[in-house]
């Protein structure tokens, strides 16, 4: 489980990946757990998939820090996001 992971090893970045059909909450419980299991407090979380697509406006309101439309995306992204919280930490 993710959860388990960021318990145990220090990560600079996660990312999520959601349906359409995934309710929103799931996603900010899953969020909320990962952040509160962190090793890392400035971990940043990333989210794709249709869901975010469909409505953008979902990222912050489930308490990821930020999307982009494709994997490449996401991790071009994920690389600056980090950078960023390592120069504010």
């Amino acid at each position: 489980d993710l959860t388990d992971m960021v318990a145990r090893e220090r990560f600079d970045a996660v990312g999520l990946s959601a349906a359409c059909e995934t309710r929103a909450e799931t996603i900010a419980a899953e969020i909320a757990a990962l952040r509160a299991a962190s090793l890392n407090p400035a971990m940043v979380v990333l989210v794709g998939g249709g869901l975010f697509n469909r409505y953008p406006e979902l990222v912050k309101a489930v308490g990821a820090d930020a999307t982009a439309a494709d994997g490449k995306g996401a991790v071009e992204l994920g690389r600056r996001l980090v950078v960023s919280a390592l120069q504010h930490s």
